[in-house]
């Protein structure tokens, strides 16, 4: 699922789609509140980036009968 991989070109859109097919999967197992946030840090010295997908649960909600 995750299409940003070790020494590819930096692309935001891979990393945009790779989030959207985490979450597409944690959701459609039983996660439908998962949240991914990317932390990105630059290595100056090497002209690399080091990309983290962070993962949370997200919100809960109730739901309640209207009457």
């Amino acid at each position: 699922m995750i299409k940003t991989v070790k020494d590819d070109v930096y692309s935001e859109k891979k990393m945009k789609n790779s989030t959207i097919d985490i979450i597409d999967y944690l959701r459609s197992n039983g996660h439908p509140f998962a949240q991914i946030n990317t932390i990105e840090k630059l290595n100056e010295p090497d002209k690399t980036i080091d990309i983290n997908y962070v993962i949370s649960n997200g919100p809960s909600f109730i739901l309640k009968e209207l009457i």
